[in-house]
């Protein structure tokens, strides 16, 4: 990976983390977010998986994730990876996402 690719990267996950952060403050006790909200997060998501997927199979691999600085921001991979298969699928990166921002209902 070359310092300008890193470098986007990682500024692409610190504004996608400095949204969720604003978003979460903004939203309250309640975690309620409008369906705009829920679908430019979603995109987001989807964009920064794809990104951290570097060999793109459509997970995300311990190295990959340790690579990409996700762990820096609070959230292990082990938390991601809900069925202990050594992988982050996006099912598994989205269900987290969900539970932790309310959306489809689920709340953490």
């Amino acid at each position: 990976m070359t310092k300008s690719t890193h470098l986007v990267s990682k500024g692409t996950i610190l504004l996608l983390v400095s949204i969720l952060n604003m978003q979460s403050a903004v939203a309250g006790s309640c975690y309620k977010h409008n369906e705009d909200f829920k679908a430019q997060l979603m995109n987001k998501a989807a964009s920064l998986f794809n990104q951290v997927d570097k060999n793109q199979d459509k997970k995300i691999s311990k190295e990959e994730h340790h690579n990409s600085s996700l762990s820096s921001y609070g959230v292990s991979f082990e938390k991601f990876d809900e069925d202990k298969d050594e992988y982050i699928s996006w099912e598994e990166y989205k269900n987290l996402l969900k539970d932790s921002h309310n959306i489809d209902g689920k709340r953490v």
